[in-house]
């Protein structure tokens, strides 16, 4: 009864502007929360944390590339009931649109009802993303960019947290522990824009290195080494994105 009194709930005329399928997206997040946070026992919050991320993904996406992103298209008191009922989610408009899990909410419910798997996720997704949608690697510098920060180590931390994680826990949050490693091994081999000197970049993957030194990523680490030592690399050193 309760699970449907927040679906009817949310299915107010007030929200009538988000797209059909976000609705869905949205009422379904809310009913698995509402699970979540009304078992007796420990429960598992996958599928939980898949739903918020379908809903970033839903208002986030226009439905068609010329109009807007469906955030963008609430009234001012469609957007403020949206906030409301979205526990456990960050939107938000101004200057910049995002939605994005709110992580300290993961990891407070995680502690209180998730398994050891849940609970071990969110610390270190909290970890990665100590802001709002930024990870910890990532200097801001401008609402949409950012330099590396390759000087406090937090790449090569963070890869070790990830793999050991996948080791640990094979079949669980697959999907979002593959992207996190993705994401930090493109921007260590990759990553043109520094926001340190020559000699913190050469710090950070030679420490990379000595820590994995069986990584399947090494050979291309050490690669990029040398370039850095040598100075034929591509990386802007003491870079300012934009």
């Amino acid at each position: 009864m309760l699970l449907a009194v927040a679906v009817l709930s949310f299915t107010h005329p007030a929200h009538a502007a988000l797209p059909r399928h976000a609705q869905a997206s949205v009422t379904a997040y809310l009913g698995e929360l509402n699970r979540v946070e009304r078992a007796r026992s420990r429960a598992s919050m996958e599928r939980l944390f898949t739903l918020a991320m379908s809903v970033k993904h839903d208002l986030m996406t226009p439905q068609l590339d010329w109009k807007p992103l469906p955030l963008e298209e609430l009234s001012e008191p469609e957007f403020a009931a949206l906030q409301r009922r979205l526990r456990g989610m960050i939107v938000n408009r101004d200057e910049t649109v995002f939605a994005a899990p709110d992580i300290p909410f993961f990891v407070d419910l995680g502690e209180r009802k998730g398994g050891t798997e849940d609970r071990l996720f969110f610390r270190i997704y909290l970890r990665t993303y100590p802001g709002v949608a930024i990870p910890a690697y990532i200097r801001q510098q401008t609402d949409y960019s950012g330099c590396t920060d390759f000087e406090s180590g937090k790449l090569t931390q963070l890869y070790g947290e990830w793999t050991a994680y996948s080791r640990m826990h094979p079949k669980r949050y697959a999907s979002e522990v593959r992207d996190e490693l993705d994401q930090i091994e493109d921007t260590l081999l990759h990553s043109t824009c520094a926001c340190g000197p020559q000699r913190s970049v050469a710090a950070e993957l030679r420490h990379f290195l000595n820590r994995h030194p069986e990584s399947p990523l090494a050979s291309r680490v050490r690669d990029r080494l040398n370039r850095v030592v040598r100075g034929t690399s591509k990386i802007r050193f003491n870079c300012i994105s934009g």
